[in-house]
């Protein structure tokens, strides 16, 4: 168990991970598995129940999260809760536990609450098929090698959720409450709550391998739809993982070319010849990918994609301003020096350090992004190759 152990906070925050392979045949069940899992308990048996329960605990908030990590796919139990001196009666330790102990290990699974979440996990599928964004992002992922993590679509897919049973998900909900459990803690929770906690959890065996995108082939997809604006997205392999070398000039690149004020991206294709109507660049680092999307009209869409990637040759021949990289490490270093602010990003940058196996100090790591210079970012630019891209665009036929 790690134990953030701090009187800057008014709540304990606990943060509770488990880990399954990250797999396209289960993770639309994992999905509505997980929908379930936080709705009722044995103890608390209605959502009304539940409600009750938690205000009646000083609004005690308990969320579950899902996130892919390469080839893993991470599940994560939060608890919340106002420490005992600032509840005006008091909150006991007997309150907390019940609590914890009811959504970690006794989730009331029915056949009612079955189809009622199935009906939402649709109702949500079917929502994000209008968001021009999110199609364009997923068919763009969805163009790599179908044996690489990176083309599964976290959010599931419907075809799956049509054929999935109340057996199915009960089978599933049974393999995600045996996982092992890795507890992270933030505040100063009493001794008994801290017992349990270290009674549950089994240490956090660190990430061995990183296995990013390798493809060769470049792939494309049109898509015409009844939206109101065309999506692009372009993803780039870096063949650079978090433990590289260059994965400090990478998260610089991603800053200068789309993500800090005044980027490359937002600065010629949105402000100076108005192409489109936004854009940014995001990594998604345990994959080793660079995604470029811009809402645009698909008559531009030509003078855009070259614009995208003339951009990525000016990072490479470092014809840009020290000023923008300046602005692109002050944006990182804030962001380092901002993390012990908020609990749960204060757990997750423990969490990721014991999974990364990295050691360094907040001191450290800013000291490193000072360091770095534009010919280092240029090497890393000189990594990226463009592998996919997907356009949604709007629909002309008048309806």
């Amino acid at each position: 168990m790690r134990f953030i152990k701090t009187d800057k906070f008014v709540d304990n925050s606990i943060s509770i991970r488990m880990f399954l392979p990250f797999e396209r045949e289960t993770i639309t069940v994992t999905n509505l598995a997980l929908r379930m899992l936080k709705r009722k308990t044995e103890a608390f048996p209605s959502l009304q129940q539940v409600a009750l329960a938690l205000n009646e605990a000083y609004s005690f908030r308990v969320s579950l999260h899902m996130t892919g990590l390469g080839n893993k796919l991470m599940i994560e139990y939060r608890f919340q809760y106002l420490q005992s001196q600032y509840c005006p009666t008091g909150l006991e330790d007997s309150t907390v536990l019940k609590i914890m102990d009811q959504f970690l290990f006794h989730p009331l699974i029915d056949a009612a609450s079955f189809e009622e979440c199935k009906a939402q996990y649709e109702d949500k599928l079917l929502r994000l098929q209008d968001d021009p964004d999110y199609l364009s992002s997923s068919q763009c992922l969805s163009l790599l090698d179908k044996g690489h993590t990176s083309s599964i679509s976290i959010q599931g897919y419907q075809s799956d959720l049509e054929t999935l049973s109340y057996q199915d998900v009960q089978k599933r909900i049974h393999v995600i409450m045996t996982l092992k459990k890795h507890v992270y803690v933030c505040g100063r929770p009493s001794q008994a709550v801290l017992s349990y906690l270290q009674s549950i959890d089994v240490p956090l065996e660190p990430m061995m391998s990183m296995h990013p995108y390798q493809g060769t082939e470049y792939r494309e997809s049109f898509l015409q739809k009844e939206i109101a604006q065309t999506s692009l997205t372009m993803a780039f392999k870096t063949k650079i993982t978090i433990k590289d070398e260059l994965s400090y000039p990478l998260v610089l690149l991603n800053s200068v070319l789309g993500q800090c004020p005044n980027n490359l991206l937002f600065d010629t294709i949105r402000e100076k010849y108005s192409l489109c109507y936004a854009i940014h660049s995001s990594l998604i680092r345990y994959d080793g990918l660079l995604l470029v999307q811009t809402g645009l009209s698909k008559a531009n869409f030509e003078q855009v994609k070259f614009l995208i990637q003339e951009q990525i040759q000016r990072i490479q021949s470092m014809d840009y301003s020290d000023e923008l990289l300046e602005n692109a490490k002050k944006d990182w270093i804030d962001s380092i020096r901002s993390i012990q602010d908020l609990p749960f990003s204060w757990m997750e940058q423990v969490f990721s350090d014991d999974y990364l196996h990295q050691t360094a100090s907040i001191v450290q790591r800013i000291s490193k992004i000072q360091r770095i210079q534009k010919e280092d970012i240029a090497l890393a630019a000189h990594n990226l190759s463009l592998c996919a891209l997907a356009l949604v665009e709007e629909n002309d036929e008048e309806v």
